[in-house]
């Protein structure tokens, strides 16, 4: 367990640095909702419920996108009465019912609704809206349970799929589809019973992933090498050598082998400082090897390691286009009101 949490930070810590947008470092693994609109009740009304929605999520600890967008947090507004007050100047009195919703919005399934009747009053109809949507608490104890309730729905639904989930990443996996089979799993939430079965397959889908990744980088370190057998050529094929995570002995051998290959290009004055650059690399390696202990627990680190790599690839910004197209298309369609 404590070797899946080194990891799982790593993976956390790469998914930040590249800009990822995520509540905290504990997003992965966590129910989200989506905030979305059906209605249009003008841009700032609009955006006041966005806000508001928003407010909800976070509150709750949902807020953030996650892998599986499906489920979704939406309001319906039906006004109860709209008058003018005898107040000089004038002003606008709004009642107004609220309803939010928590549901599918692939398959339509609605989990849990929740209304409240609130007031807002200003110099327009706009503004009254405004004023009205935020008297609305997101913790509020009738909204609070209104959130539990679809959360449970959520886990119930996981549950329910999660045997169907694991085999269809199976499939993938056989299918050398890494990036989509781990993406599947990764939807999967903490809280359902399938989640460390699901966590345990990343872990063992990773293994060839990590070792192609590995082996590509160890391709162009030669090549790279090959069209530059120079000093500068060496220094760039060090830092490609750096990026190898958990080495497996395979590619360790293939690097000590490539590493001496380089070596004995260089000049003789140079000798001293390239050997103590490349002890440094292999050194680097030896040390996060050593801090798991037992060859099986380096196996397992080594396997599990690729997550960081595999999630960052697939929500990398500059491969999120096509990154998410692994994901199933998100089309909404729910009769609620």
């Amino acid at each position: 367990m404590a070797i899946k949490r080194l990891i799982y930070i790593i993976m956390c810590s790469t998914l930040f640095s590249i800009g990822v947008k995520a509540s905290s470092p504990d997003q992965l693994g966590k129910i989200t909702l989506r905030p979305y609109l059906f209605d249009n009740y003008g841009q700032q009304v609009n955006s006041a419920l966005m806000t508001k929605l928003q407010q909800i999520a976070t509150q709750n600890g949902l807020a953030g996108s996650g892998f599986d967008d499906r489920f979704i947090i939406t309001t319906h507004l039906q006004p109860i009465s709209i008058e003018k007050t005898n107040t000089a100047p004038s002003k606008t009195a709004l009642r107004l019912s609220v309803v939010l919703y928590i549901g599918d919005g692939v398959s339509g399934t609605l989990f849990s609704t929740c209304e409240k009747e609130v007031r807002g009053v200003g110099n327009d109809e706009t503004k009254a809206y405004l004023n009205a949507i935020r008297t609305i608490s997101s913790s509020n104890p009738d909204i609070q349970t209104f959130v539990r309730r679809g959360c449970e729905q959520i886990v119930a639904y996981y549950d329910n799929i999660s045997n169907d989930i694991l085999t269809k990443a199976n499939a993938l996996a056989k299918s050398s589809k890494y990036d989509q089979a781990i993406t599947l799993l990764l939807t999967i939430p903490s809280s359902c019973k399938a989640y460390e079965q699901a966590q345990d397959m990343i872990a063992e889908i990773g293994a060839p992933a990590i070792e192609n990744d590995n082996l590509e980088i160890l391709n162009k370190a030669r090549a790279l090498w090959s069209s530059s057998p120079t000093e500068s050529g060496a220094a760039q094929v060090r830092s490609l050598l750096c990026d190898i995570k958990y080495p497996s002995t395979n590619v360790q051998t293939q690097t000590r082998e490539l590493t001496t290959e380089m070596s004995a290009h260089l000049r003789q004055e140079q000798q001293n400082q390239w050997n103590m650059l490349m002890q440094e690399s292999q050194n680097w390696h030896e040390r996060e090897m050593k801090r798991i202990e037992g060859y099986n627990e380096r196996e397992k680190a080594r396997i599990e390691s690729d997550r960081d790599q595999r999630v960052a690839a697939i929500l990398g910004a500059a491969q999120v286009e096509a990154a998410w197209a692994s994901r199933p298309v998100i089309n909404y369609h729910i009769n609620w009101w």
